[in-house]
């Protein structure tokens, strides 16, 4: 005998498969199976693809106090960033787009295997002993001869080595966002882009990959990396410059001091690992043209890719330098906030490309 509900649901499932859009959650269920309450869990589609709730609102409470002291340090307060995805129907989905990296990340050279080759050079001398007592034994020559060394051209073996280079299995994903008072509408979305690239990333390193934070106004700081959703909350006073933040990423590639609260704060090993780097902001910045420059002319040659998301139409200036100067390494779109699975697919296809 079949259960009604167990064939409802998964009929359920089955059309659910066959959408283009995200699974994001679940819910449960109750069916009465022998008079016992059995749960079960079966998925819900939603929209947007990663939700978000501003201070205030929605459920959850964040830590810190919620106060920004005009540095880009805030914390806090009510509402959750919430980055729960169905990793099942994401990877479908994201595969279904075709995204990949225009650039592949660093590799090592490696020594792979050895070859046996007619003729060659530095004989290997294991191996032509190998191939005379083989020869012979086939041969019957043992028999005849008894046993005697009798190596000719056909036994002899060289040794090739042939150098393959591995893809490294780990990267650094450095999310560095804006976080000045202009900023505050954009969080939602900023969570949104950068946990999707996160999400592609750790599908591409098996997981192994170490996210860093930097939130910056005009000066800069390393956020803790177990508290994501914070960091996606921050709302500062002051202006905004980006050459702190740039000059930090140096600073943590170099193993030189620089401002963090976080746990996890540690060098950067961009000449072994991929370093993937993401910035977020609306493009308004009082920099000094010149410094900034000179900061990204040492940075690029370190990053496997680099992201530029300007949220706003502030001035082209920074953007067109950012992919002038980062050539085949720099994908940099405008986005604006709108949250709808056409628009994030767009701005992901632009990035990711």
């Amino acid at each position: 005998m079949t259960s009604e509900l167990g064939d409802a649901e998964d009929k359920y499932r089955r059309k659910i498969d066959k959408e283009d859009d995200l699974i994001l959650s679940s819910i449960d269920i109750h069916n009465i199976n022998d008079g016992q309450t059995v749960i079960k869990t079966i998925p819900v589609k939603r929209n947007p693809m990663i939700s978000y709730s501003a201070f205030g609102e929605g459920g959850g409470e964040g830590e810190g106090d919620g106060q920004g002291d005009g540095q880009g340090h805030g914390g806090g307060g009510k509402g959750v960033v919430n980055l729960g995805i169905d990793k099942r129907r994401l990877k479908q989905m994201m595969q279904s787009w075709g995204l990949s990296f225009s650039k592949p990340g660093k590799k090592t050279k490696k020594l792979y295997k050895l070859l046996i080759a007619e003729n060659g050079v530095d004989e290997n001398q294991e191996k032509t002993i190998e191939a005379m007592l083989e020869r012979h034994m086939a041969t019957g020559y043992f028999k005849e001869h008894g046993f005697k060394v009798n190596v000719t051209d056909e036994d002899m073996r060289y040794n090739l080595i042939q150098e393959k280079e591995l893809p490294n299995l780990s990267a650094t994903f450095v999310i560095m966002r804006d976080v000045s008072g202009s900023m505050s509408s954009y969080g939602e979305f900023s969570a949104t882009i950068a946990g999707l690239i996160e999400f592609w990333l750790r599908q591409r390193y098996n997981n192994v990959v170490n996210i860093r934070y930097i939130a910056h106004t005009t000066d800069a700081v390393e956020m803790d990396s177990k508290k994501s959703q914070d960091f996606f909350k921050l709302v500062a006073g002051g202006g905004t410059y980006f050459q702190p933040a740039y000059q930090m990423v140096l600073d943590m590639m170099d193993g030189k001091h620089y401002n963090s609260i976080s746990a996890s704060r540690g060098k950067i090993e961009y000449e072994s690992e991929d370093v993937f780097l993401l910035h977020i902001t609306d493009g308004d910045t009082g920099d000094n043209g010149e410094e900034l420059y000179s900061t990204l002319k040492t940075l690029f040659p370190r990053l496997t890719k680099a992201f530029y998301l300007q949220v706003d139409t502030y001035s082209d200036q920074f953007y067109k330098a950012f992919v002038s100067m980062g050539g085949e390494k720099a994908n940099a779109v405008k986005s604006g906030n709108d949250v709808s699975y056409k628009n994030v697919k767009k701005v992901l296809d632009s990035l990711l490309n």
